[in-house]
């Protein structure tokens, strides 16, 4: 009997052919689209015009598979570097307000002090675990996406030790906490908190996956105004 290949090797042959039939069909529907351009404005139909655009999501949505499948193929263990968070949450919303079309959910943004936040990731598996986040938030939200991003420098934890002059008495010592960066990403008016422990196959537990082995942790807190997704990744 033949050996079963190792999930690595089978993820990276089905991306591979995911992406094959993937570039034909959004190579047609560019040729498409410039002959429909060539009809003039209106000839084609807004019939027309909307099918090629479900066409177009349905691609992205299979690239997406793909790169997905890339991902699992790269695990473990992640290559790790030194990169800005915030040009690549930027990158994730946009390309998730695209996927997703649902134009009635604003993401709104509370852009931290710092000009750049750095962070350390496999910005690969960092990216598609964003993209994973965001298309959860913008699918499951109400009317609003909020995004957060905020540096915590070394920061101190209080630790109780007895002072010398009373050994009964405890006074908190502050103790050095490692580096961290948060993203919080609020799904404003979402009542439904997921659990807290996140099953692979759930929504968002192959972001929770690609976060993991990254040393990155995600968090998920019921507040007044919806449900928060808190990522805290380290930082250099």
């Amino acid at each position: 009997m033949n050996e079963i290949p190792p999930l690595s090797v089978v993820a990276k042959r089905v991306a591979h052919d995911v992406r094959g039939p993937v570039g034909v069909i959004v190579a047609a529907l560019h040729e498409i689209e410039e002959a429909l351009a060539g009809l003039g404005d209106g000839a084609a139909g807004p019939d027309l015009q909307r099918l090629v655009e479900m066409a177009r999501r349905g691609t992205r949505k299979l690239e997406r598979t793909a790169f997905t499948l890339d991902a699992i193929a790269a695990l473990p263990p992640p290559s790790v570097s030194h990169v800005d968070l915030q040009p690549m949450v930027r990158t994730a919303v946009d390309r998730m307000q695209i996927a997703e079309r649902r134009p009635q959910v604003a993401v709104s943004w509370i852009s931290p002090p710092e000009a750049t936040l750095r962070v350390t990731v496999a910005p690969p598996l960092f990216t598609h675990a964003l993209e994973e986040l965001f298309g959860y938030a913008i699918r499951k939200s109400a009317k609003e996406v909020r995004v957060m991003m905020l540096s915590s420098s070394s920061t101190s934890s209080p630790n109780t030790m007895p002072t010398p002059s009373n050994p009964s008495h405890e006074r908190p010592e502050r103790v050095k906490s490692p580096r961290t960066t948060s993203l919080v990403i609020t799904l404003v008016g979402v009542d439904v908190v997921p659990a807290s422990t996140i099953p692979f196959e759930e929504p968002l537990g192959l972001a929770a996956h690609l976060l993991s082995v990254q040393h990155v942790s995600l968090a998920i807190h019921k507040k007044a105004d919806g449900v928060e997704l808190v990522v805290d990744v380290p930082s250099p």
